[in-house]
């Protein structure tokens, strides 16, 4: 399994964290999950609510490299990017290679 945890940190509550359309969350369904490439996706916020903090977790390091140079989700990054900058958010992205028991697995898909 590959797990992936991508930070953002905002400068303060005004600005909200970037966001995709709801169809564009529509296409990761259908294209990453229901196939079972991305087994699990879990955002959280800080009680401060400066802090997001959104994990995913790959089958595979090849299902992470494939969902990063997916057309549609390449497209949008650069306008991430840009949102991210005018807003001042910091984004950090730490990626993983699991070694993945049955127990844990079973922990990832609850």
């Amino acid at each position: 399994m590959f797990k992936v945890t991508i930070t953002s940190i905002r400068p303060n509550l005004v600005d909200d964290f970037f966001r995709y359309d709801l169809d564009m969350y529509d296409y990761i369904h259908e294209e990453f999950i229901k196939p079972g490439k991305m087994i699990a996706r879990r955002v959280t916020v800080s009680d401060d609510q400066t802090t997001e903090t959104c994990e995913m977790m790959f089958d595979s390091k090849d299902s992470w490299v494939a969902y990063k140079k997916d057309p549609v989700i390449a497209y949008h990054e650069p306008i991430r990017v840009r949102y991210n900058m005018i807003h001042k958010i910091a984004v950090s992205t730490n990626v993983t290679d699991i070694v993945v028991s049955k127990d844990l697995y079973n922990i990832y898909l609850r």
